[in-house]
Order: structure tokens, then C-alpha cells, then sequence
């Protein structure tokens, strides 16, 4: 039998609301919750099992936003090894005046996020909102990547697999939430410049 439920996510755990009468039905630990996939083929269907239920399968016309939330919060619970994620992959970022400010880029379960060198975190690139990544003709380790209408321009270090493990991860983690990232044509970072000076226009 298929029951109505609102998922309510919070720092510390997640719950299931009956939204006849707003009562709390179940209540979860993000670090119980294994196996967390969309489930092929349907759009709206994700499932995950825990010791308490078993596998259980759900269905939202919303599951990309609600895996985006879920796992950021997740990810706040849980260490890196055990969701998965590599190690920081320094870099660069490439400026529309050439000039290069280092810094790292971390693959999080929801996210691409930039850091300065001191760990604070400068940027935030939602998987959701990532329309494509590309590659720029001119050097193999620059990775650009399209988020919201604009562009992103860094140089990843060769450390720690380089770009191509960092787009995998991303990739990786994308599609646990239910999401394609795009490889988009190579590209330069000129004809990036070009493009954002003609969209400022």
C-alpha cells in the first residue's frame, strides 16, 4: 500500500509527516541510510534502505531538489570516506584578466564548492544547477564549468588524478541524486571571455 508522506529534513536527522494530521510518523538517521539511488527509468523514484524499515522506495515530482537537500545535510553527518568523496584537488582560477588565484575545489555530495587556501569556502555550484563542464582546447588541465548562465574557469593540478578524476567524482555524485552532468565540445578560454563579455552586454 502507498502512503502520502512530506519529508521534513533536518539538521540532526529527517522525518516523514502524515499530511492528513502533521504527525510525525518516523523519524531517520542520515548516517542509517544506505544505498541511496534514483531509480532508473522513472523520473520522480529514488529508494534507500536502514536498519529500521528495510529498503523502502519513494516517489516526488520534486526528487531532484529534495536528493540535493537531503544529501547536503547528510554530508554535513557523515566523513568524507565513509560518502565517498577524494581529497581537495588544488587549482587555479582563471580570471577574465588571466591572472590565476590558487585555491581547491572539493567534490561534496550536492555540490562542486571552491575554497581559498585557508579552507574558507568562497563558491558554492549546485549539481542541480550545472547546465554543462567543458574542456579548454588550449590546456588539458582547465576545466570550465557552466552553472547559472555564466562561466567558471580553473586549472586543476595534476594531484590526486587532476581534472579528469575531479569531472568523475562530480559526475559520480551527480548521479546519485539523479542528475546528468553534461560533457559540452571543447572549448577555449577565450571564446569563454568572449562569451560572458557578449552576455554582459
Amino acid at each position: 500500500m502507498n502512503y502520502r508522506r512530506i519529508f521534513g529534513l533536518k539538521l540532526s536527522c529527517f522525518v516523514t509527516i502524515d499530511p492528513s494530521t502533521f504527525e510525525v510518523t518516523n523519524t531517520f538517521d542520515y548516517a542509517d541510510v544506505k544505498k541511496l539511488k534514483p531509480k532508473d527509468g522513472d523520473a520522480d523514484a529514488f529508494s534507500f534502505t536502514c536498519s529500521k524499515n528495510g529498503a523502502m522506495e519513494w516517489k516526488s515530482e520534486f526528487r531532484n531538489q529534495l536528493l540535493t537537500e537531503f544529501v547536503r545535510l547528510r554530508g554535513m553527518r557523515l566523513d568524507d570516506a565513509t560518502l565517498g568523496l577524494p581529497a581537495p584537488f588544488g587549482c587555479e582560477r582563471i580570471k577574465r584578466n588571466s591572472l590565476r588565484e590558487p585555491g581547491c575545489l572539493l567534490v561534496r555530495p550536492h555540490a562542486l564548492c571552491e575554497t581559498a587556501p585557508d579552507g574558507t569556502v568562497i563558491s558554492e555550484y549546485r549539481f542541480l544547477q550545472v547546465a554543462a563542464v567543458q574542456d579548454a582546447a588550449e590546456d588539458p588541465t582547465v576545466l570550465v564549468l557552466h552553472v547559472a548562465g555564466r562561466a567558471r574557469v580553473w586549472a586543476v593540478n595534476p594531484a590526486n588524478g587532476g581534472k579528469a578524476n575531479l569531472v568523475a567524482k562530480m559526475k559520480e555524485q551527480a548521479a546519485l541524486i539523479g542528475l546528468d552532468l553534461k560533457q559540452g565540445p571543447p572549448t577555449s578560454i577565450e571564446q569563454v571571455n568572449r562569451n560572458t563579455r557578449r552576455a554582459e552586454c
